[in-house]
């Protein structure tokens, strides 16, 4: 079972009545960026500077052309919980009295913005501290969440930014300096928990290196004023929730003192989990558990120079964390073995008036990563406002926010001057971020074509030598909820040719939809001749509803996929996690922590760039579309091979390599290596679910891929009470004739009376293997209940096993629907989220079975076959009328593929608000196409909606006849899928499938009436 990692920080830290005052921002300590609301058309602008020896903030403005300025941080100063707290702002206020009015303001996790304001009465220019009294639930006006807005803090929340009024009589230039920002909680009294908790390795990011000194130890310290005297229990597991340690020991610590225990440190290379749980002898101070993490691995860097090669590159935003963490972000990188930092460049604060350039933090930030050996590959974006083409409208009046597009004789005039300042630091550079997205480009497909040729044409001539970047596009062609030209990336590979030397895609998510998204914009590619090589620069997948060791999984096959298929790079995204909520997608993207505790997917990067770094692609290995695998070449000479497998009918497929010379070992995802068995110049390379890589040191060519050891198609669905075939081809791999014994090991209900078989084969020839099967009537398997056959198979020196998940046909029964459902879809496997992976999208994204779900029920009786589908969903909404557009709505989808018909039924169930429940043929076998109208006449359809459970039902009844299901068909059984779209009112949003393909008739499920 796979250990999903969610950080607890649960009773620790808890505050009594007061506690003092933590700094939540300092701009004495960092300089982070801010959007000035309209700044260019109100005359405001923001600066850094020193006023009487300390370092502020100063916003200026001229009170007579607004009302008010309003700005907010790029950073999340994120907030620690409370129930009470006092803010105190440290400023300096402009004389004369300018402003009438100063407000704070918070955002939570529903990006709920709330506004604090504070009176001035102008009696008291100068330096001083306003004090805003803030509670959870403030019960005031908020903007932001649309429907999610409560007027409740809801947790996590950071601090959003300022805003002021001006007097209605002020005039002339004015400033106010902001310094500081600290909050004192003043939460319910609660008795504190006195005992800390730490994990110590060592090192800053919580890795165990060869160099380090010792094993991991706990830490314990008693910051209370008396003896503290408890139990601890604490475990260690590894990503798979295997057990590495488990123990319990009785803690006495008197106060201010500490002690240690040490961690026996894991032999194999990984990440390890450490669950402490705390039990103090005095009940009334609260309990304590956490779970802190640590990773073993021999990091692949820092390295010098830049990278030669495929590049293997990172993203984040360090300006917007403070400066002793953004070296740290820079370490951390290093040590991963990343050689390209993509970054934005900020042009909004890197050139906030035309007259005026900002380097500094662009500067400190080349600096930090040069100094690890990382180059780095910007992105240039992110327009200020005085640039903006105000000539061209924002497209999409209704949406908030979006940058507009520049005009060409700013984007020419920046572009030059920023590759010249920079030259030598970075060999690549991006043209603007996902346009199209609306967050990002509020402007035309055509737009954006002319906006990249003048910056492409500005930079060939500053650098010729540098490479430029399409912007990275989300996904392929089509309409999403934000997105202003559907067009774009077609307007671009069409129009732009020549003005770009690499295409660049993002695709955020799973690995198919990834793979997809790089086959279908080569084929754009080819449509309009305009090959090029491509980039990955910006593309993840979070660690949320997956766990951790999906996440790593999903890297290792997106970058070797993407690089196979003629990628030059491929940028993970992020560094490190945006925050510490775990339900919230856009936090858990990192390959750290945001307290820098490494996950599974950072020592998965670890083990890429240490084992691929500067190495070349050879060639995509035929696997008779079970598994893919690449060939590679590596720094060092060696042939790389990495496998993963794609079928759903067998755990662990083996592939026959041969020609191998020398020795042979197999790598898997974390860096572990084991020797694989080299006999007569032949391996068996098994592609299991989790990638590995296998390595060839002594060899200069690629092995032969011989075939499959054992070959077959059956798909273990058993049918109650019939009997099946598990038919197969077995190879002998060898050159020289073998006798092979093959035993089937079957799970109970499931019989053959030939399990048993000795065969024997020529060198390298092929025989045919036959397992009668049956299975019992009351066969039926029901959802939980794993069960697998075992295909051992022995020749001399040699036994490897098979592993086949068995599944059984699902009944309909004439007496009436079952109690448990047939089909259940309420698992992340299952949801294809289909909005991208940006900001504005995040509330979006499918948090659990309670966003969307469903349950199947089925039956027949008489003339008709009845169906019933439970649909649990938060918000039910289809919009259309129109039977085209209803699947962008809430929908249901059914097929259904009879026997000895030519073609598959597909019908669609909705209900919009204006409508009664309806049923479509979408799709009908050839024999039915001229009956549509008269066919969808005879269904009966009914829908029924629970708003308190947030559950809509779905009910269907068919008449046998209508589909041509008669008693012979009934008999054999029929294929079923279901396939069921999320709309919460913002654009289809995901959808689930209990297979990959609804479309595809060898992934649906049989069904037999009872």
């Amino acid at each position: 079972m796979k250990f999903y990692f969610i950080l607890l920080l649960l009773g620790i830290g808890m505050w009594s009545t007061a506690s003092a005052d933590a700094v939540i921002f300092s701009s004495e300590r960092e300089e982070p960026d801010l959007t000035l609301y309209q700044a260019e058309k109100n005359s405001q602008s923001y600066e850094y500077q020193k006023l009487k020896g300390q370092t502020m903030l100063i916003i200026r403005y001229f009170p007579e052309k607004s009302t008010h300025f309003e700005f907010f941080f790029h950073k999340r100063f994120e907030l620690p919980e409370f129930e009470q707290a006092r803010f105190r702002v440290k400023v300096n206020l402009p004389k004369p009295a300018q402003l009438s009015r100063f407000s704070l303001r918070l955002r939570d996790r529903d990006n709920e913005i709330f506004q604090f304001p504070c009176t001035l009465t102008g009696e008291k220019p100068g330096e001083q501290t306003l004090e805003f009294e803030i509670t959870s639930e403030p019960g005031i006006k908020t903007w932001g969440a649309g429907e999610k807005g409560n007027g409740r803090l809801d947790f996590p929340v950071v601090l959003h930014g300022f805003a002021a009024d001006f007097r209605r009589e002020a005039k002339g230039e004015g400033a106010i300096g902001i310094a500081t920002v600290t909050m004192e909680r003043r939460n319910k009294a609660q008795q504190e928990q006195p005992l800390e908790v730490s994990l110590e390795t060592g090192n800053p990011l919580s890795l165990l290196m060869p160099d380090s000194p010792e094993a991991p130890q706990l830490r314990f310290h008693n910051r209370g004023e008396t003896l503290w005297t408890g139990e601890v229990k604490y475990n260690v597991q590894d990503v798979t929730g295997s057990p590495v340690a488990d123990d319990s020991l009785e803690l006495s610590l008197p106060p201010g003192e500490s002690t240690e225990i040490p961690l026996a440190a894991p032999e194999r290379f990984g990440v390890y989990y450490v669950d402490v749980t705390v039990e103090p002898r005095e009940k009334a101070a609260p309990p304590l558990h956490r779970i802190m993490q640590f990773a073993r691995l021999v990091p692949a860097g820092p390295t010098a120079d830049f990278s030669r090669g495929f590049r293997f590159g990172i993203c984040d935003h360090p300006e917007r964390y403070p400066l002793a963490e953004q070296k740290k972000m820079a370490l951390a990188a290093a040590l991963c073995g990343v050689k390209t930092f993509r970054c934005d460049i900020g042009w909004q604060t890197m050139q906030p008036r035309p007259d005026r350039l900002n380097f500094r933090t662009f500067d400190r930030i080349a600096a930090d990563y040069s100094e690890q050996g990382i180059e780095l590959q910007p992105i240039l974006s992110f327009v200020p406002s005085w640039a903006v083409d105000r000539n061209k409208p924002l497209l999409e009046p209704d949406f908030k926010g979006g940058w507009g597009c520049p005009r060409a004789e700013a984007v020419r005039e920046f572009a030059k001057i920023f590759t010249k300042r920079y030259r030598g630091k970075f060999r690549y550079i991006e043209i603007w971020n996902e346009p199209d997205l609306l967050i990002f480009a509020r402007f035309s497909g055509e737009d954006y074509v002319e906006l990249l040729k003048n910056a492409f044409l500005a930079i060939r001539d500053a650098a010729p030598e540098v490479k430029v970047m399409t912007a990275g596009f989300t996904r392929l062609p089509g309409r999403g909820r934000i997105t202003s030209d559907p067009d774009v990336m077609v307007k671009t590979i069409r129009d732009g040719k020549g003005y770009y030397d690499i295409f660049s895609y993002h695709g955020h998510g799973m690995f198919w939809g990834f793979a997809n998204g790089v086959l279908g914009f080569q084929r754009l590619q080819r449509q309009y001749d305009n090959i090029t090589p491509f980039y990955a620069t910006e593309t993840a997948v979070s660690s949320v509803n997956i766990g951790e060791l999906a996440q790593a999984e999903t890297l290792f096959k997106k970058l070797i996929f993407a690089w196979a298929h003629g990628a030059v790079g491929y940028n993970w995204y992020n560094l490190r996690n945006k925050g510490s909520d775990p339900r919230n997608s856009e936090h858990n993207f990192g390959m750290l922590t945001h307290d820098f505790q490494p996950k599974a997917v950072y020592v998965t990067y670890n083990m890429l760039s240490g084992t691929f770094q500067e190495g070349k692609y050879l060639s995509e290995i035929p696997m008779n579309g079970k598994a893919l695998g690449y060939c590679f070449k590596g720094r060092d000479g060696a042939i790389l091979m990495p496998l993963w497998k794609e079928t759903r009918n067998l755990k662990n497929p083996l592939f026959i390599f041969q020609g191998v010379s020398g020795r042979a070992e197999r790598i898997d995802i974390f860096g572990n290596i084991s020797p694989v068995s080299v006999k007569n110049g032949v391996i068996l390379a098994e592609a299991g679910g989790q990638p590995a890589t296998y390595r060839f040191p002594d060899m200069e060519k690629e092995p032969k891929m011989a075939g499959e050891f054992f070959e077959s198609d059956f798909n273990w669905i058993m049918y109650p009470g019939k009997k099946q075939i598990f038919r197969g081809t077995l190879r002998n791999p060898f050159p020289v004739s073998r006798d092979f014994d093959l035993r089937l090991e079957l799970p109970e209900g499931i019989r053959s009376h030939s399990r048993n078989i000795a065969v024997t084969l020529p060198g390298n020839a092929t025989g045919e293997i036959v397992f009668p099967l049956e299975s019992d009537v009351g066969f039926n398997l029901i959802r939980g209940d794993l069960r697998e056959a075992v295909l051992k198979i022995h020749t001399s020196g040699l036994e490897k096993k098979l592993f086949y998940p068995v599944c059984s046909s699902t009944s309909f029964p004439s007496t009436g629907f079952r109690k448990e459902p047939n089909f259940v879809s309420d698992q992340v496997e299952a949801v294809k989220i289909l909005v991208p992976s940006e900001p504005t999208s995040a509330h979006l994204v499918w948090s659990g079975p309670e966003d969307l779900s469903f349950k199947v029920w089925g039956c027949h009786g008489g003339d008709s076959l009845k169906l019933k589908v439970e649909v649990r969903d938060d918000i039910h909404f289809q919009p259309f009328s129109d039977t085209a557009k209803q699947p962008d709505g809430d929908y249901v989808q059914l097929f259904l593929k009879l026997p000895e018909q030519d073609g598959y039924w597909e019908l669609g169930m909705t209900k919009s608000a204006n409508t009664s429940p309806q049923v479509v043929c979408r799709q009908l076998p050839h024999a039915f196409v001229g009956h549509k109208e008269k066919i969808e006449q005879t269904m009966k359809i009914a829908f029924d909606r629970d708003e308190r459970q947030k559950v809509s039902v779905y009910s269907l009844e068919i008449p046998k006849e209508s589909i041509g299901l008669d008693s012979g068909k009934a008999g054999v059984g029929f294929l079923f899928n279901i396939q069921v779209s999320d709309n919460d009112g913002e654009g289809r949003e995901s959808l689930t499938c209990p297979s990959v393909d609804f479309w595809d008739a060898d992934q649906a499920f049989p069904v037999h009436l009872q």
